[in-house]
C-alpha cells in the first residue's frame, strides 16, 4: 500500500508553530527552517531534516511541496501529474520500502553546503548513521534533488 509522509511535515510544523505561539499565516513565504533541527525532538527532527533538504536544493519552502499533484500530501494515488509529484511518488515508496526503519521519525547526520542551484547534500557528513538512518536519509537527499532537477508548477499545487 502507497502512504505518502509528505503531509507529516506540515503537521508537525504546524504543531511547532502552534506551541511557539507563531502565526500559521501565510505558511508558504515562512522561512520556516531556520531552526537548529538539533534543538527538536528527535520524534519531529527527520521531517525538519527533509524540509532542511528541500529549502537547499530548491531555494523553495518546502511547504510548497504540500498538497502538490497527486503524491505529494496526504494519501497518493493515481498518475502523477508531473516529475516533481513523480519525485513525491518514488520518495513515498523509498520509505514503503524502508518501512521497518519506522522512516518518518528516524532522526540522521546530514550536512549540506551551498545554496539552490549549486546545493550539495552528503548523508553522513562528519558523523556516521546506521544502516536505517542511511537509508532515510538517502529517500529524502534523492527526493530532494529531484524536486531541484524538475520543473515546480504552481498550478499544480492544490490550495
Amino acid at each position: 500500500m502507497m502512504k505518502n509522509h509528505t503531509i507529516m511535515l506540515v503537521v508537525l510544523l504546524g504543531m511547532d508553530f502552534l506551541v511557539n505561539g507563531l502565526s500559521l499565516n501565510n505558511l508558504e513565504d515562512e522561512k520556516i527552517m531556520d531552526f537548529d533541527a538539533d534543538n527538536v525532538p528527535a520524534e519531529k527532527r527527520n521531517l525538519l531534516q527533509f524540509g532542511k533538504m528541500i529549502r537547499c536544493a530548491t531555494g523553495r519552502s518546502p511547504w510548497k511541496y504540500n498538497n502538490y499533484g497527486n503524491y505529494c500530501g496526504s494519501g497518493g494515488s493515481g498518475v502523477p501529474v508531473d516529475g516533481v509529484d513523480r519525485c513525491c511518488q518514488a520518495h513515498d515508496r523509498c520509505y514503503d520500502n524502508n518501512d521497518h526503519c519506522n522512516p518518518k521519525w528516524k532522526s540522521y547526520n546530514y550536512a549540506t553546503a551551498g545554496t539552490s542551484p549549486s546545493c550539495r547534500i552528503t548523508c553522513g557528513g562528519s558523523s556516521s548513521n546506521d544502516q536505517c538512518q542511511t537509508d532515510v536519509c538517502e529517500c529524502d537527499k534523492v527526493a530532494a534533488e529531484c524536486f531541484a532537477r524538475n520543473t515546480y508548477n504552481s498550478n499544480n499545487k492544490h490550495k
